[in-house]
């Protein structure tokens, strides 16, 4: 919004460089360093100048919302321990290395005296922000498990099954331990954040393993139909990728779980073509994307996106339903009769599968799963419409909208389609009786009690 501001308070504070660099000629070499040095600190104040605003602009716009979702306190805590971790390493980082470099610089007269805590400073900042986003994904775990997201394999429950233990801070400010040998804690691990603020998770290992990804392009939509189960449980992982449109779907995203780095693939996948190079399933970088085609790690092939890049386009809105596979292929026909209004407002939709679980408010509670995840494009009014029409074509099918993703469901639905959710419920307000981590949408969807 403000990047032709910014511009030029950077043109304006690099006026004095520019000045600098046309009057060189004559005087010392010295007192031309001290003046190229005095010149880029105007710059480096003006880039933190706008830095600081950014800072307060974001912090001001993130608040509003959080507040709008009664979760201030939470938005705050969050910011709290990144301010204290990035404050904490920039204070040691930078006071360790710039007195090194002021010791270093002594026999140096030339050198401003405050040219070394300047550039350790800045350097310190650098690590700083880096270290601070160290638990960014440890935070977008923690959010993934409590709304029941997941991954895809018709043998892989979802991430929340992972879960063996959680360490919260309880309604009286306490920090609190449960496990598995809590009776009711099938009822914490997709908690939704509604009994307390989960901070560490203890989660079920296995020995590293390999995957090798591939694509496979113009899967037909009539093989999937008629074989979906075969389909969808053909390797350890598969996600169907389609905008409902034409005659085929646009990919098979296939991964495989492999005992070699020299393992193949075949070209061949249930009528569709392996596409050796990058495929691009939504509008966003190809870069994005882990590689196909090779064999590497496990957590460099199952995601879908690499870890360093942006998830997804970014700009977007999202939406999925978790339906009972056993009527997998009628519901994607249900979908696909209203394809003329889904695709001009859709990026992409995702069809994945999960096993079954206990888990008492996840998608995947005691049925096998087939998930129907919808990326739209960022137009709210018109993508709340053509969702109606597909929660209507969903309907006869128990479809539970997932947690975290925007959907039009009522409490007689969630209770309809969660048979668990009033023993969750009265959990819940155990833990939390006061109504502390309770807000309007989980009052407004039976999740807590209402107040």
């Amino acid at each position: 919004m403000f990047q032709f501001g910014y511009l030029f308070l950077i043109l304006f504070a690099a006026l004095p460089l520019g000045r600098t660099f046309f009057a060189q000629s004559g005087g010392s070499q010295v007192a031309f360093a001290h003046r190229l040095y005095r010149d880029l600190a105007y710059i480096a104040a003006a880039v933190l100048g706008i830095v600081c605003f950014e800072m307060v602009m974001t912090i001001s716009l993130q608040n509003y919302w959080f507040e709008e979702l009664g979760q201030r306190y939470r938005y705050w805590l969050a910011l709290g321990l990144s301010t204290g971790i990035f404050v904490a390493v920039l204070f040691s980082v930078g006071i360790f290395i710039g007195y090194n470099l002021r010791t270093l610089c002594r026999p140096l007269p030339d050198v401003p005296r405050s040219a070394p805590w300047f550039a350790s400073f800045i350097v310190a900042a650098i690590i700083a922000l880096g270290t601070t986003n160290l638990w960014v994904p440890l935070l977008g775990f923690l959010g993934a498990t409590a709304t029941g997201t997941h991954g895809s394999g018709t043998r892989n429950r979802i991430l929340s099954a992972a879960v063996a233990g959680l360490e919260y801070v309880a309604a009286d400010g306490e920090l609190r331990h449960a496990d598995r040998s809590a009776p009711d804690f099938d009822g914490m691990a997709v908690g939704l954040g509604a009994f307390g603020i989960v901070v560490r998770v203890t989660l079920d290992i296995e020995p590293s393993y390999l995957i090798r990804q591939d694509a496979y392009i113009q899967l037909p939509w009539d093989r999937v139909l008629t074989e979906l189960d075969q389909v969808l449980g053909a390797t350890y992982s598969v996600s169907l990728f389609t905008d409902w449109s034409g005659e085929s779907l646009r990919a098979a995203w296939v991964k495989r779980r492999v005992e070699s780095k020299e393992a193949g693939a075949p070209d061949e996948f249930f009528g569709a073509r392996r596409e050796p190079g990058p495929v691009t399933f939504i509008d966003a970088p190809a870069d994005n994307l882990t590689v196909l085609g090779v064999v590497g790690p496990w957590l460099q092939g199952l995601p879908h996106f690499r870890a360093d890049s942006t998830p997804s386009n970014g700009d977007e809105i999202q939406s999925e339903y978790f339906v009972d596979r056993r009527h997998g292929a009628a519901a994607l026909e249900a979908v696909r009769r209203r394809s003329q209004r889904i695709t001009p407002l859709l990026m992409v939709s995702e069809i994945r599968s999960t096993a079954p679980d206990e888990l008492w408010l996840s998608g995947s509670y005691q049925r096998e799963t087939m998930a129907i995840h919808f990326t739209w494009v960022n137009r709210p009014d018109e993508v709340d419409a053509v969702l109606r029409d597909v929660e209507e074509a969903l309907a006869p099918f128990a479809a539970r909208p997932h947690w975290g993703k925007v959907s039009h469901v009522t409490a007689s639905q969630v209770t309809q389609h969660y048979p668990r959710l009033a023993d969750a419920r009265d959990l819940f307000e155990r833990l939390d009786p006061d109504g502390r981590f309770s807000n309007h949408r989980l009052e407004r969807l039976g999740v807590r009690a209402a107040r």
